[in-house]
Formats: structure tokens, C-alpha cells, sequence
């Protein structure tokens, strides 16, 4: 199997790029040896970083190096990388990738009640229009069909005008359905619905998208120590019609992550898990 040049999975795992004022030249010659250029790499860094994923561009120039080589880079790439996430550019992109995330952005754009109801009355008049248009050459089942639609559409309206009629609540969560799926971007009334929602939301953050960019380098960094650790760069592979499996069916078993370091091969791993477990040491606990 032909290594690939994964040597930036440190990359992936809470790193990032250089802060252009102090290094601008070490990050301009590590971007020309590895044949990427500034945005694309910021691209797949921080597409990485916030996502947890594995992905990079492999250059000519990444697949022609040596694993010595790849090797010897590691460090000097760890440090690109390290200035990058602690830089005020990435905090910009993590507080609008987590606002995003969190549904921050759509909470802050979410009508109000009385502004929903009034936009989906508007809906429900044109929906009235068509099917009093489709009615006029409609017959059998379909007319019958047509008549029901007809009569819950009207409901609707009556019941979303008057928030004490008794299926206002019914038509109004139908409403916040199909308007808004994502009901995290809905401004709740309810102080328990509020309560509930804030609770949900800081237990994604926990443990999905930390507050703080620094804490999210401590959960990557923790990731790539602990799935690293966990590679066999002894296992054996065999070919089966052109394409190579581990012999280890349990391994075979493996995410795409783990298979991806191990394809990087030791040589490069090592250096960057002593990378990453001395950045962690220097975090605060």
C-alpha cells in the first residue's frame, strides 16, 4: 500500500497555520515545499479542525517526498500550524463556525411569534387561492380531497388568529414544524421551553464545540494522542483484487481516521504524537 502524506494529521486534530506578522516566511517556504497554496490550505485546516475530520489535498510534491522526509516536517509544520489556531484570524473563524453550529446566527435572525403566525397566514391565503382554482374543473375523489384540504386550511386560519381557541396550539407547532425544523433557531416563550433548549445547548457544546478555541485545540489534541496510540504500525496487509486489507479483520474494522494514521506510517506519527503531547502539557489543565 503507498503511504499517503498524512503528515498533517496533526492538522487535523487541532492545528492550524502560522500568524503571517512573526512568520510569515516560515509559513510562505512550508506552503511552496508542500505545493499548497495559503487559502487552500487554510480551507482544509480549519475544515478539519472544526469538524474532526481527516481530509487534505495531496500535492505532487507531498507524494514525492520521503517518509524520512514527511518526518522531518512534522515539527516544523506542528509549529505553523500551533501559531495558526492560537492567532486572532482562526478566533474570528471558530466564533462564526461554532455561532453557526450552535444555531446562534439563526436564533438571532428567528421572527417572533406574532411574526411567524403572520407570515404563515399570508402561506395559508395562498394555498386557499390554488385550491379554490384547482376546485373549478375538479371532480370525484379529487374534488372530495380538495373540499378536506380546504376545510384545514380555513381551520388553521381561525385557530392561529385567536390564541385562545382550541386548536391554536396544534396548527401553531404545525406551523413551527414546517417553517422552522431546526426548532433550536425558534425564540421559545415558554421559560421552561427556554430552560430546556439552553441546557440541550450546553451539552452539544460540552461535548461537541467547546466555548473557546483553546478548548477545542485540548479536545483535538486528546483525539489524536488517544487514536494514535491505539495504531498497530505492525499490522499486515494483504492484496484482494487489487486492493489491500488488513489481515486483522478487526482492524479491517477501523474508522477511517485510525486507517489514515496508520497509513502515514510510525516514522511520521511518532514526532507528531510527541508534538502534540508536549503543546497539551503547556495548555492549562
Amino acid at each position: 500500500m503507498k503511504k499517503q502524506f498524512i503528515i498533517i494529521t496533526l492538522a487535523l486534530f487541532a492545528t492550524g497555520f502560522i500568524a503571517w506578522q512573526n512568520r510569515f516566511k516560515l509559513a510562505e517556504d512550508i506552503l511552496k515545499e508542500l505545493g499548497l497554496e495559503k487559502e487552500m490550505a487554510e480551507e482544509y485546516i480549519s475544515g478539519n479542525f472544526f469538524n474532526g475530520s481527516i481530509q487534505i489535498y495531496k500535492t505532487d510534491q507531498m507524494l514525492a517526498m520521503s517518509q524520512t522526509k514527511r518526518a522531518a516536517l512534522v515539527k516544523p509544520i506542528g509549529e505553523y500550524i500551533k501559531a495558526y489556531v492560537t492567532s486572532p484570524v482562526f478566533a474570528a473563524k471558530f466564533e462564526e463556525e461554532r455561532k453557526s453550529f450552535m444555531g446562534l446566527d439563526m436564533m438571532e435572525a428567528a421572527p417572533s411569534r406574532e411574526e411567524m403566525i403572520e407570515q404563515f397566514l399570508q402561506q395559508l391565503k395562498k394555498d386557499e387561492a390554488e385550491i379554490v382554482q384547482a376546485m373549478k374543473n375538479a371532480s370525484g375523489s379529487e374534488k372530495v380531497e380538495l373540499e378536506k384540504a380546504m376545510k384545514q386550511v380555513r381551520e388553521a386560519q381561525t385557530a392561529l388568529k385567536d390564541s385562545k381557541h382550541p386548536l391554536h396550539k396544534k396548527y401553531f407547532d404545525l406551523m413551527k414544524e414546517e417553517m422552522m425544523p431546526d426548532k433550536s433557531a425558534f425564540r421559545y416563550e415558554d421559560p421552561a421551553e427556554a430552560k430546556a433548549a439552553e441546557e440541550a445547548m450546553k451539552n452539544i457544546e460540552i461535548e461537541t464545540f467547546p466555548s473557546t478555541p483553546q478548548e477545542l485545540i485540548k479536545k483535538r489534541l486528546k483525539e489524536f494522542i488517544e487514536i494514535s496510540g491505539s495504531v498497530d504500525f505492525n499490522a499486515k496487509l494483504e492484496k484482494r483484487g487489487g486492493i489491500s486489507y488488513f489481515v486483522d479483520p478487526r482492524y479491517e474494522q477501523k474508522d477511517h481516521t485510525w486507517k489514515l494514521i496508520f497509513r502515514c506510517g510510525k516514522e511520521v506519527i511518532l514526532p507528531a504524537r510527541t508534538f502534540a503531547q508536549q503543546w497539551l502539557a503547556l495548555l492549562p489543565k
